[in-house]
């Protein structure tokens, strides 16, 4: 019976696919998870991860689509899927054609085991909200109608897609007595019992780290499943995730000591190493850039073949670079230069000692850190530059006039102001990389903002400010947002005395603040101090002490994104 596990699927909120497969539809709604017609109950979720940053340390994205990402180094480098060349909704568009075609059998292409699996693999990365219910439907239709047998493999990957969903540790775990054991007769293995960590963890709780631990410790104890290097990588990620550094590195000793006993396998792997450092670089612990070190010497003493790579030494960069160290940060990039034959520094390495300079309370921070980008600059005009990816791109302009809107530097507003013009021409000269966002603009305006020095110096700065600001509104790159609004009226309230000239500018940019629909917390906590009391009760309606957000009206925020912003003050 095609459907004898159809209540099981019904209990944890997935679907599959109708016995009538040849009229399959998909997805009748992106919201719920019930988006493919089915018996049963439905349930909905959707997840949104929003990652922002400051006036002073944003980190630039590639273009107006993504995400300004932070320096923290990844503990993995994945290649990305072959199919994934154009933008995220197209591949899903895509994805769920084939899958269609495959559930329908309308496809003319031979469909196999590795077809399946490579469609299960999309579907972990695609973040689409029907991606449990399209992968059960290919484990169990899609198999059948094409006549090919899943295997652990298989099942590995489906639990994976669960995972990713949401669907948690314990109801994976469920899924596959009930379904791989019970149903098809096969054996878990440590690729299906990694999977379920990766669910468990995926939860980020406590207490669902500590089931997957109990997993973990289940599997070094079994006769024929022993944990691989790839089962410890996953703990080591959740135990980073959860500010547990000490927790991570521990899993290398324990790694250590039971392949050095002959209890498993598979010894530390650079994998391993990396995200135990990235653990360090991302904790709050006092020590943690020594810590840091400490892994990366210890993989330059391993004998077992975890030799340092570039990945490694980012992590101790980023390390410093968390706490402002940029010395030592730099001390690190020349380390790497100077005793890694195997690795030399990428473009990430570049930018992460930029940002430790950024981040930096030294006098010289910015000077130093524009050293580094010149010296990036010229080694990009070198031919290991095309192996290494050595190449500045926005993050490390922008990083740099992070540095200087810090500095006290005298003629700082000048200074990032000529950055932005160079930029510029090396984009338009065929730099794609360099293509200016809001929030390259919105950086030249803080360092505006925190100008300081004689009426000449001031003036000069608001004069940028003024031509930035209006280059913003005219620009084919981007629009401005709620820093770039917050921000224009810190410069006034910085560079321009009280009087009727900032009256004027103050009036005339909150109109077209509101205009755009960009009143945020931002733009109303400036607003109360650039203007009068009298100005911000005519402007917006109420006295500046009984001034809230969720008060006004949403037509005035109706474009501002709801994102977790720390900024300079």
């Amino acid at each position: 019976m095609r459907f004898q596990n159809a209540i099981f699927y019904a209990s944890i909120g997935l679907a599959i696919c109708p016995d009538t497969v040849f009229s399959f539809s998909g997805p009748t709604s992106t919201s719920s998870w019930r988006t493919i017609k089915t018996q049963g109950d439905a349930s909905s979720r959707s997840t949104t991860t929003r990652v922002d940053a400051s006036i002073q340390e944003a980190p630039i994205p590639a273009d107006k689509t993504s995400e300004p990402t932070s320096t923290s180094t990844s503990s993995e480098v994945k290649s990305k899927p072959k199919w994934r060349k154009s933008k995220p909704n197209e591949d899903n568009k895509f994805l769920v054609k084939r899958s269609k075609q495959i559930l329908n059998m309308s496809t003319k292409k031979k469909v196999n085991l590795n077809t399946i699996h490579w469609l299960l693999d999309a579907w972990a990365k695609s973040n689409h909200p029907a991606a449990a219910d399209y992968s059960l439907s290919l484990l169990e239709e899609g198999t059948k109608l094409h006549k090919v047998m899943p295997t652990q493999k298989t099942f590995a990957k489906v639990i994976k897609v669960l995972g990713v969903a949401g669907k948690g540790g314990e109801q994976c775990e469920t899924f596959v007595k009930e379904i791989m054991e019970e149903k098809y007769g096969l054996t878990s293995n440590v690729f299906t019992y990694t999977a379920i960590l990766e669910a468990y963890t995926a939860e980020g709780t406590e207490e669902a780290v500590s089931k997957a631990e109990a997993l973990l410790q289940m599997m070094e104890t079994h006769e024929t499943i022993k944990p691989n290097a790839h089962s410890y990588n996953v703990l080591i990620c959740a135990y980073s995730n959860m500010q547990q550094a000490e927790k991570a590195e521990k899993c290398i000793v324990q790694m250590e000591e039971m392949y050095d006993k002959g209890l498993i396998d598979d010894a530390p792997s650079i994998f391993n190493y990396n995200s135990a450092i990235s653990a360090w670089a991302n904790s709050v612990d006092d020590g943690n850039a020594l810590r840091a070190e400490a892994l990366l010497k210890q993989m330059q003493d391993n004998s077992k073949g975890a030799d340092p790579d570039v990945v490694s030494y980012n992590a101790v960069i980023d390390a410093h670079a968390k706490n402002g160290d940029g010395e030592k940060a730099e001390m690190w990039l020349r380390t790497m230069m100077m005793e890694s034959s195997l690795c030399q520094p990428n473009t990430k390495t570049y930018n992460t000692v930029i940002a430790a300079y950024a981040k930096s309370t030294e006098s010289n921070a910015a000077t130093q850190a524009e050293i580094i980008l010149r010296e990036m600059t010229k080694n990009s005009e070198s031919e290991s530059a095309e192996s290494t990816g050595a190449v500045p791109d926005l993050f490390s302009f922008a990083t740099l006039m992070n540095a200087w809107g810090r500095s006290l530097e005298y003629g700082k507003a000048e200074k990032v102001f000529d950055l932005y013009k160079e930029m510029l021409k090396l984009y338009k000269d065929g730099n794609k990389k360099l293509r200016p966002n809001v929030v390259v603009y919105n950086s030249i305006l803080n360092a505006c903002a925190y100008t300081t020095g004689d009426l000449s110096e001031q003036q000069k700065a608001m004069a940028i400010a003024n031509l930035i600001f209006q280059e913003l509104h005219r620009s084919p790159y981007d629009k401005p947002d709620e820093i770039s609004y917050g921000t224009f009226f810190k410069v006034c309230q910085n560079q321009i005395p009280p009087g009727k000239t900032r009256h004027d500018i103050v009036d005339l940019i909150f109109r077209k603040c509101v205009e755009d629909g960009q009143v945020g917390q931002l733009v109303l906590d400036q607003m109360k101090v650039a203007a009068s009391s009298e100005q911000f009760e005519a402007l917006v309606g109420v006295d500046a002490d009984d001034a809230e957000l969720l008060t006004l009206p949403q037509e005035w925020r109706r474009n501002v994104t709801s994102r977790n912003r720390s900024r300079r003050q």
